[in-house]
């Protein structure tokens, strides 16, 4: 006859205690390998958020607004563009009569000065470069002026204090 097998929490706890402990070694591992690959990098693990704070994560944004040439050099140069914005200030949506279009402007006026940029002409820039970098963060301001920080600094961040 054969014997069913009956729920053992003992047997549980042996098989899956094993598997936790491999699990959590290859974490501390990545964790290693990821610290060391930070520090060779140089790439820095402090989460500044500051109000305006563009943030540079590597993620290209695909619904703005650009001219095909502009796409092309944006793509072509995705690295030094940023894909996150921290702006919390929200209160002029407090503010009866307030637009989203003001909120945006003072976002985009705000970012430009606090990271002295010279995007003064706006979309009408005649460096690709400049020109690229203001619909970008015209693009951030209208869709995260209430965003939280880029996650990647954040991220970043965590993974460092495990060490």
């Amino acid at each position: 006859e054969t014997e069913k097998l009956k729920w053992n929490p003992w047997l549980l706890a042996e098989v899956c205690a094993p598997l936790m402990r491999l699990l959590l070694g290859f974490l501390v591992l990545f964790s290693f390998f990821f610290h060391i690959a930070r520090k060779l990098l140089g790439i820095s693990t402090t989460a500044t958020t500051f109000q305006g704070n563009l943030c540079r994560g590597g993620q290209m944004i695909d619904n703005m607004d650009l001219e095909p040439n502009d796409k092309v050099y944006y793509k072509a140069n995705l690295k030094i563009f940023p894909d996150g914005l921290y702006y919390p200030n929200c209160s002029l949506l407090l503010q009866p009569n307030t637009t989203k279009e003001e909120l945006v402007g003072e976002c985009v006026n705000f970012t430009i000065a606090s990271n002295k940029l010279n995007l003064s002409k706006g979309k009408d820039l005649s460096n690709t470069k400049e020109r690229v970098m203001w619909v970008l963060i015209h693009h951030l301001c209208a869709n995260e002026s209430c965003g939280q920080p880029s996650r990647l600094p954040i991220l970043l961040l965590i993974l460092h204090l495990n060490f």
